[in-house]
């Protein structure tokens, strides 16, 4: 084994260091999950003297944690399937085929990637009250993929156009066509870019509030960060019924992301080299 130099073993403590000081407020607020309010008060920093595991279904129950989880699922569900759908058609045209305007297209897709949400808030509002798109989850999701697809466009097209051109031609010879060269080919030898991509934007979905926030009004429509955000500022009072629900809504993501993180890095480091 080869011995680390000096550098080497400050970068690796202060690494070590980092993953820490990620590492505290995360389990405080785990701890602090499962105490009674009494038991915060007297003893924040410890053990719970009672592991209260109702707080969980109370902080469900009062919260309506549940319509806003299916109300985000909805809403992942749909963006993830446009996003995946145009991207994976857009890539596979762009790095496959020679054609007139093939710079122009990939210009016009890539350059979404530079446009602020908050410079188009106000035309995306106009839009909303035009066609009375307001607590519309499929409008917002339709707007999400909008602004997903630039990104994903950028990584799939880097990751399709590194697939070897012998294969395609051999396939073609064999009487292939090009759908099944796109679906039995091109597809499964990107899928980490296809899994990167998705996991950013489940990621980006997952987390978003200020469209949330300015498309759905209503309680019944809310998703997931835009209802917390009211839990939270109704039951100030009352830290663990709010660190409850928190944990409560970060346990899928977390294990999604830690699922599938050895593609997710490798599809973006890949698709970042290749591109």
């Amino acid at each position: 084994m080869r011995k680390l130099s000096g550098v080497e073993r400050v970068g690796k403590f202060l690494l070590y260091l980092h993953t820490m000081l990620l590492l505290v407020p995360l389990v405080w607020i785990t701890i602090t999950a499962f105490k009674s309010l009494e038991d915060l008060f007297t003893n924040p920093m410890g053990l719970p003297k009672v592991w209260h595991f109702e707080n969980f279904i109370q902080a469900i129950r009062v919260s309506n944690l549940h319509i806003y989880i299916k109300n985000t699922l909805f809403v992942e569900i749909v963006t993830l399937g446009c996003v995946l759908l145009v991207a994976t058609f857009v890539s596979f045209a762009l790095s496959r085929f020679n054609f007139r305007f093939k710079d122009g297209l990939y210009i016009f897709f890539t350059a979404g990637y530079m446009i602020s949400l908050h410079s188009v808030l106000i035309p995306l509002y106009e839009i909303a009250r035009n066609l009375h798109a307001f607590d519309n989850l499929f409008f917002l999701s339709l707007v999400y993929s909008a602004f997903e697809i630039p990104f994903s466009v950028l990584i799939l097209t880097s990751f399709m156009s590194q697939v070897p051109k012998e294969i395609e031609e051999s396939a073609i010879i064999d009487g292939c066509s090009y759908w099944g060269i796109y679906s039995k080919i091109v597809i499964p030898l990107s899928k980490d870019g296809i899994i990167a991509v998705a996991t950013l934007v489940a990621l980006h979905v997952w987390n978003e509030l200020l469209l949330a926030l300015v498309f759905l009004n209503k309680s019944s429509s809310r998703t997931l960060p835009v209802g917390m955000r009211g839990f939270f500022a109704e039951y100030i009072s009352q830290p663990t019924l709010l660190f409850a629900a928190a944990l409560t809504v970060s346990i899928p993501i977390m294990i999604i992301y830690s699922l599938l993180q050895e593609r997710f890095v490798q599809g973006i480091t890949l698709g970042a080299l290749k591109g």
